[in-house]
């Protein structure tokens, strides 16, 4: 969404196509002449210190899954025909499912195949291994570049991994990227709708990035809530946002465990995280990019608790870098 949005800035006139497996409805927050196609889902589980995926949705085995996303995508590259591609994270996405969409796109004329990627993607063993088997052959055989949605003062990209010197030329800092598109309600207007007529009265939100893994988070939260709220002044109240993605179990065991705390309010998800952490004395969350890129653009003091990942370090090392600051 972000993305979208700084497209729409710089291009107001583009036509802009997502292709996504995200469950929640994106609608009413993307940006105008910007559309998305919505792909079967996976979703994953723990399997030997491993993260294994699986349909989340259909009764289908996984290579299944793989053929009707490759369709959707090839269909897309093949009609809508875009001057630009640009792939997320995954040059090639999952088991090689952009890989035809690419090679249609790859033979036009004045066509770019670009990838984005995040600040850090895991500690530098990890990141070095995906790099070396995913991304760097992809880049040399189909990409013309690589945007890092970062800035070299924060991450150095090409001194963080172990970038080739005939590749280092491809990777070019963009800048984070947040949806900071004008706001359409003023703080004020934000704190009236979380607390009440008067809006008074200092407001903490606690959010978990997307909510898929956000036990963690959330139960570290509300237990520091509960033994801190006999020391608080009545009128503090706390807003827990987790995200689209949190877990039918996960939200009805959040509901369960806030029900006795009268200072606080449960809301599954807010169209725009960004609006309501600027209208926040303290927002405590994550430590994903999003969340880490969107407190720093709000300026709200904040109090990151990473979380706890199978199979990645980012949010642990985003945090130790913050420490300094």
């Amino acid at each position: 969404v972000g993305l979208a949005w700084g497209i729409y800035q710089q291009m107001p006139a583009a036509s802009v196509l997502c292709c996504t497996g995200a469950m929640h409805d994106l609608a009413a927050i993307l940006p105008p002449n910007t559309d998305y196609i919505k792909m079967p889902s996976f979703d994953a589980v723990e399997k030997n210190g491993k993260l294994v995926l699986f349909p989340a949705r259909l009764n289908l085995e996984r290579r299944e899954l793989i053929a009707v996303r490759r369709s959707l995508l090839s269909a897309a590259a093949s009609t809508f025909r875009p001057d630009i591609l640009l792939a997320d994270y995954t040059p090639l996405g999952k088991d090689e499912e952009l890989e035809e969409a690419v090679t249609i796109l790859r033979g036009g004329e004045n066509r770019l195949i670009l990838l984005g990627l995040r600040d850090i993607l895991n500690d530098a063993e990890r990141a070095n291994h995906y790099l070396r088997h995913d991304v760097y052959p992809a880049l040399r055989r189909y990409f013309d570049g690589a945007f890092v949605y970062s800035d070299p003062g924060w991450v150095d990209f090409q001194q963080l991994y172990e970038v080739p010197p005939d590749l280092v030329h491809k990777f070019v800092h963009v800048g984070f990227v947040v949806n900071d598109r004008e706001l359409s309600r003023t703080k004020e207007e934000v704190r009236q709708e979380l607390l009440g007529e008067s809006g008074t009265g200092p407001l903490v939100i606690l959010g978990s990035g997307g909510g898929k893994d956000a036990t963690d988070v959330l139960s570290v939260a509300v237990g520091a809530w509960r033994r801190l709220q006999p020391a608080l002044p009545h009128a503090v109240r706390l807003v827990i946002i987790p995200g689209p993605y949190i877990r039918p179990a996960q939200w009805q065991w959040l509901l369960d465990t806030t029900r006795d705390l009268p200072t606080v309010k449960v809301l599954h998800h807010v169209p725009y995280l960004l609006e309501v952490i600027r209208a926040a004395d303290l927002y405590i969350g994550a430590c994903g990019y999003n969340a880490f890129v969107e407190a720093m653009t709000a300026n709200t003091p904040t109090i990151f608790i990473p979380h706890a990942q199978v199979d990645s370090d980012e949010q642990r090392i985003r945090a130790h870098m913050l420490q300094p600051l």
